[in-house]
């Protein structure tokens, strides 16, 4: 089946079950989804048994374990905190890797595989060990025994019930939450709500400034577990980078400029709205389903698009900046539109001594 056939069907079961497709089909396709969610949750909730009552044992490391993960489809933000947990440990002069289970990518001109989330973090974390492994238990003793690290961050890793850990952080999307409350595959949530139980800390994600009250978001969240400490967290744009030249552009250079916008990334609003509050006018948008391998024409007909409009700035995220890079569309195209790279990082609005306190 055709990449381009497999994410569209993927697509438009997301919008079925997020109930944004309407009509009979998507009401009667929804139903049958319920059912296999209730197979599916069987399936977690005895999982979760044999953890919780000791019947199967997770197994400890000699190092310090932190995990960071969600309970629903993407979009959280776990990348940033990742990477902000990444630098703090190397802050204090402890040898760290991220462990990630990896995901989709493309080859480029060189042959060598580029995944977004993984090629990000390496790019932007040049001192620590970057390990891709879905067998979780097995990366962490390669970085103990193999890197000498001190400390691992698991890159979503939430449900993975067979690593002991010492500190379980789950991002929580502010603006999202849990969805209609259901498992896929009839909802957004990828484990039952019951497991937050297992959490050490929340931290919730996309904050808007406007509206701090997250009162109902709390309560929701002690219902399922009344110790985990919470966080609040925004994503600020840091930099504008151009992927021609590497160039550093200041951030007020959007402002009052026409600007389109290309991505791949769980929800391309929160990117949208971060460009406006920038100043800029989204004339343009290029979006593309989470993880998507960029194919050179597509890039390329974003350019001449941009071209056609008079459009100086194409506008693109630190995720997909690898396989953009990959396609290696940057040459093929004489255009005076600049593909610029937004920069962002995480930004606790509250408490941040505390929170590193539990990290470090």
């Amino acid at each position: 089946m055709a990449l381009a056939t497999k994410e569209k069907i993927k697509r438009y079961f997301l919008e079925v079950i997020t109930g944004k497709k309407k009509g009979i089909c998507a009401f009667l396709l929804r139903d049958g989804l319920l059912f296999s969610a209730l197979i599916y949750g069987v399936v977690l909730n005895v999982w979760f048994f044999l953890f919780r009552y000791r019947l199967i044992k997770a197994k400890k490391s000699k190092i310090k374990v932190i995990s960071v993960g969600n309970i629903t489809l993407g979009g959280t933000g776990k990348t940033p905190l990742v990477e902000m947990i990444a630098r703090r440990l190397i802050r204090n002069n402890v040898k760290t890797a991220i462990i990630s289970r990896g995901y989709k990518g493309r080859k480029n001109s060189a042959g060598l595989f580029i995944a977004d989330e993984i090629q990000t973090l390496k790019n932007e974390l040049k001192q620590v060990q970057v390990i891709v492994d879905s067998n979780r238990l097995r990366a962490i003793a390669r970085a103990q025994d193999t890197y000498g690290c001190r400390a691992v961050v698991l890159d979503d890793a939430f449900g993975r019930l067979e690593v002991k850990k010492d500190l379980d952080i789950v991002c929580i999307d502010s603006g999202e939450l849990f969805g209609n409350g259901r498992i896929l595959p009839a909802g957004i949530l990828r484990l039952p709500l019951k497991f937050l139980e297992r959490a050490d800390v929340f931290v919730l994600t996309n904050i808007d400034p406007a509206k701090m009250n997250c009162a109902e978001i709390e309560i929701s969240l002690r219902k399922y577990n009344p110790h985990a400490q919470i966080y609040k967290a925004r994503h600020v744009p840091s930099s504008l980078i151009s992927l021609q030249d590497g160039a550093v552009m200041d951030l007020t250079q959007l402002r009052d400029k026409k600007v389109a916008l290309l991505c791949g990334i769980a929800k391309p609003e929160n990117f949208e709205r971060t460009v406006q509050q920038l100043g800029a006018e989204v004339s343009l948008k290029f979006y593309f389903p989470d993880h998507h391998c960029y194919r050179r024409g597509e890039l390329e007909n974003a350019i001449d698009t941009c071209r056609r409009d008079s459009i100086k700035y194409l506008i693109i995220t630190s995720k997909d900046e690898p396989k953009i890079a990959a396609a290696d569309v940057l040459g093929a195209k004489n255009s005076k539109t600049a593909i610029l790279t937004l920069k962002i990082k995480l930004e606790l609005i509250e408490d941040e001594d505390k929170f590193f306190n539990r990290i470090c």
